[in-house]
């Protein structure tokens, strides 16, 4: 484990963009990608090298209370010892907590989607507004938390000194996307696995890759050559109507099967960002550029393609009965690939499926520097009220510390590179996702300024960019004045 863990701290350290830390390099003030790892960065690291210190405190046994809106994802958070290795290691981490801090922790734990949203908001506007500091720290989705910035219920991580967010069990790129009018109200560390679990990738059928006789996928991929056009070219080649009726649908063989939600944020994946932020603090929406345009013509004419096979075709009641659909449709040979969710490869129709890989989502063009893992960040905040702030800080930080040494090393390197994938050379495309998981602004704070990224894809896409372009810049600008007010 401490070479596992030098292994992941050397990417962490080494890297200008990581989801894992390291300086960011803030690839949403262009439209090029992060860097990639120096050469040899992982055989600097020792097993003696250990992470950095953290704030000690001893806070009498008393209660550390989280507003947790994660219902749907509590394995991450509370766990009980039961053998399995991620499930341990979230036990591990919470017993070291109490252990080294003198405190009882206890998860209140909230649906974290939409059906819960008023929920959350009741609880924490209660703790706050009210007085009574119920809770010490908020964590959930990043998007579905975000609105109680603007509500003034969360406190500016950078008046912490017990909190660094340059350290390595910080996601520094999520983390400067949430920053506004340079105020930290949420940030994405280690205990958010969802981060990683969430991030979008590519899985490929290798047994349609060899009936087809199709070319090397992970050679592409280190070739730097894994582009939406090379994903086009190779699905093109496996589309077969086997039912003979002249359409494409569940009985036949497409290319790629996704859904609407995640192949949207796919702009990123091709190094694009919506925002940029100015010398003065202020951040502003991109005008619509050939660049934009290109990324919209291609998602759309893949989509409307043969090759494609879209959620529409997949009927259940509920997106988790869709989703293992296009799973079984997907290992049954009905397509070559499958973008979405990284934490996919946990679920059990892909661990009975014999023969699959993963590989990062498809880049631009060949020009592109590096592939780009768009992804769905977990985030915590500190309540604007709480009992004890010098606990709230110093736990925040070390629940991140002991998570980055326990639960993301069984998660990533355990769960989902031994249990979930097929070869070795599936673990090294890990590495690639694991170091370039990204976010966006226009998605973090999309329900306070409204849904720009499900909208690309569309035939009109330049007309309706242009005229709600100022809608959603007027609504970024009321967002900022909102937090310098507060």
């Amino acid at each position: 484990m401490k070479k596992l863990l030098a292994y992941i701290l050397a990417i962490c350290l080494a890297l200008p963009l990581a989801a894992c830390g390291g300086e960011s390099a803030a690839p949403a003030q262009t439209e090029g990608a992060p860097s990639s790892q120096p050469e040899g960065a992982a055989a600097e690291m020792t097993e003696a090298e250990t992470l950095p210190p953290i704030s000690q405190g001893d806070f009498g046994g008393a209660e550390f209370s989280i507003l947790a809106a994660c219902e749907q994802w509590q394995n991450f958070y509370t766990a009980e010892q039961t053998g399995d290795v991620v499930n341990d290691a979230v036990y591990e981490r919470n017993r070291l907590l109490e252990e080294n801090y003198n405190i009882k922790l206890n998860y209140r734990i909230f649906n974290g989607y939409t059906a819960g949203m008023a929920d959350v908001s009741t609880a924490l506007s209660g703790s706050v507004m009210g007085g009574s500091g119920d809770y010490d720290m908020l964590i959930g989705s990043v998007s579905y938390v975000s609105p109680h910035i603007s509500a003034g219920l969360l406190s500016d991580l950078h008046q912490y000194s017990q909190i660094d967010l340059s350290q390595p069990w910080w996601y520094q790129y999520a983390d400067d996307q949430v920053e506004v009018a340079g105020r930290q109200y949420l940030a994405s560390g280690a205990a958010g696995l969802n981060t990683v679990a969430w991030s979008i990738v590519t899985f490929f059928n290798k047994n349609l890759v060899a009936d087809y006789n199709l070319e090397n996928l992970y050679d592409t991929v280190k070739a730097g050559k894994w582009t939406f056009d090379k994903l086009s070219e190779m699905g093109s080649a496996v589309v077969t109507d086997l039912d003979g009726n002249g359409k494409y649908g569940l009985d036949d063989r497409v290319g790629l099967v996704s859904t609407n939600d995640y192949m949207a944020m796919e702009v990123n994946a091709m190094g694009y960002f919506y925002t940029e932020k100015t010398s003065d603090g202020s951040i502003t929406l991109k005008d619509i550029g050939d660049r934009l345009i290109s990324i919209n013509d291609i998602l759309l004419n893949l989509e409307k393609s043969d090759i494609y096979l879209g959620q529409d075709k997949f009927t259940g009641a509920d997106s988790h009965e869709v989703y293992s659909k296009i799973q079984s449709f997907f290992a049954n040979s009905g397509a070559l690939f499958m973008i979405h969710r990284l934490d996919f490869a946990t679920w059990d129709i892909m661990r009975e499926m014999e023969n699959f890989g993963i590989i990062p989502s498809p880049k631009y063009d060949e020009s592109q520097s590096d592939y780009i893992t768009p992804t769905v960040n977990d985030a915590v905040g500190i309540p604007a009220y709480v009992k004890n702030e010098e606990m709230s800080a110093v736990i925040t930080e070390a629940m991140q510390y002991y998570s980055e040494q326990t639960v993301k090393p069984a998660y990533f390197e355990t769960a989902i590179k031994r249990k979930s994938t097929r070869d070795e050379e599936s673990v090294e495309m890990l590495d690639i996702i694991g170091r370039t998981c990204a976010s966006d602004f226009m998605y973090i704070f999309s329900r306070d300024i409204g849904d720009i990224i499900n909208s690309i894809a569309d035939k009109n896409y330049a007309s309706k960019w242009a005229k709600n372009h100022d809608k959603f810049q007027k609504k970024i600008d009321a967002l900022i004045e909102t937090v310098k007010g507060l």
